[in-house]
């Protein structure tokens, strides 16, 4: 393939990145302003709203890359996205210097959110995640989710909203929705190209483009909380986020469509998602964090980095 080939691909590819960011964010706007239309408190509307509209890209793309028969592009898209969370974190407090944490917001379930994050990893055991293990997923994520909603408030739910003050948001909704499910589509196929034409592996590129495509929505809402509105990191809806991934995601892509992940890739992306998970709940419940803390996470990332491209 020529050098115009491959560059009309970074462009499909480039344009199919900003467009799954994008409409995640719209998708992320849409589902939060109608979350505090029906009147949900400001926790449930940062740790379920926020959480499930953030999932989105990973899902879809998560599940194309099961219909493609590719299990490590599933891996390298939930795990990639979770672990990506430690530099967005980093670069906050590159910028804040020092930052107070919302140690509330995780409650007290840091171990179950341990155990939770790994969960896949010791299911996968075999090398396969099937429609059982997907039911098992989903269902400790009900249990998770249940853990927080019985414990904080649920605010004043509205009985009554007109379909009028919905309609911009369903739109919003449905139209990002369609856009997110053609670029994703489109940046699998093309990033797959991509690397068969320059021999870099499509499992590392997947980690780079759709991981971090997918979780820029979350680092848009986070750097506008801490750092413009100067509130507290929220450390642990970000783990929530994690969490869904690892659940959510994966349950529901296996229950579709269960798919087998390459033993070496296993390995590798299990001894990182577990040390990851790891420093993710040491720190949570520090009542303050400083860019000191940032440069573990980003030394950590890349070191991950490093270890996929070499699996």
């Amino acid at each position: 393939m020529n050098f115009a080939d491959l560059a009309i691909q970074l462009v499909i590819i480039s344009a199919s990145f900003f467009i799954l960011a994008y409409s995640s964010d719209l998708i992320l706007f849409s589902l939060k302003d109608y979350a505090h239309k029906l009147g949900l408190s400001k926790f449930l509307l940062g740790f379920t709203a926020i959480s499930l509209a953030s999932i989105l890209p990973e899902m879809i793309a998560s599940i194309i890359g099961a219909m493609m028969g590719k299990g490590e592009i599933v891996f390298a898209t939930v795990f990639g996205s979770n672990l990506f969370k430690l530099p967005m974190i980093a670069a906050v407090l590159f910028i804040t210097r020092k930052v107070k944490n919302d140690t509330e917001s995780i409650g007290n379930a840091p171990i179950l959110t341990l155990f939770l994050s790994i969960l896949p990893i010791i299911l996968a055991y075999d090398r396969n995640l099937g429609r059982l293990d997907g039911i098992i997923l989903i269902a400790a994520y009900l249990v998770y989710l249940y853990s927080f909603i019985h414990n904080h408030m649920i605010g004043k739910i509205k009985k009554r909203i007109k379909f009028q003050t919905l309609s911009k948001d369903i739109l919003i909704f449905i139209g990002s929705l369609v856009a997110l499910i053609l670029s994703a589509r489109f940046l699998l196929v093309h990033t797959l190209g991509f690397s068969l034409n320059i021999g870099i592996p499509f499992y590392f590129l997947v980690i780079i483009f759709v991981g971090i495509g997918a979780s820029l929505s979350v680092a848009r809402v986070v750097f506008r909380n801490v750092v413009d509105k100067k509130e507290k990191l929220p450390y642990g809806n970000i783990m929530g986020i994690v969490v869904a991934n690892s659940t959510l995601v994966l349950g529901i892509t296996a229950i579709l469509k269960p798919f087998s992940v390459p033993l070496h890739i296993l390995i590798n992306m299990g001894i990182f998602v577990v040390i990851g998970s790891f420093i993710s709940i040491y720190f949570i419940n520090k009542e303050e964090l400083s860019w000191k803390h940032g440069i573990l996470f980003v030394v950590f990332y890349l070191i991950f980095l490093v270890g996929q491209i070499m699996a």
